[in-house]
């Protein structure tokens, strides 16, 4: 009878221990699975927050970009005179000089 209840208690006790670490296992993999669930709906958010986002400022860089190149275009529209007339200068000289040793012949 004392090795039927001391028996009968080892196994008791190592039910008991199984159970206390199915209880902790239980409360570790529902922390977590919460956990995972509040990351993935950060992880949606951030992705929502960067896909709405990224076309203003795309809209942004292309309108700064235009103001870039219409300062380019507007200060090249203007140089045709300014530089046309320094070439031109530079050609009469040596073609005035030319000419005249032409017409001297």
């Amino acid at each position: 009878r004392s090795s039927d209840l001391t028996a009968l208690f080892v196994v008791t006790t190592i039910i008991l221990a199984g159970n206390i670490c199915m209880f902790i296992s239980n409360s570790n993999m529902t922390e977590a699975v919460t956990s995972t669930m509040q990351s993935f709906d950060d992880v949606i958010n951030n992705t929502n927050t960067f896909l709405t986002s990224v076309p203003q400022e795309i809209d942004f860089i292309i309108g700064t970009s235009n103001q870039t190149v219409n300062k380019a275009n507007n200060s090249l529209l203007n140089i045709g005179p300014i530089l046309g007339g320094q070439i031109l200068a530079d050609i009469s000289q040596a073609t005035t000089s030319a000419i005249n040793a032409v017409s001297n012949m």
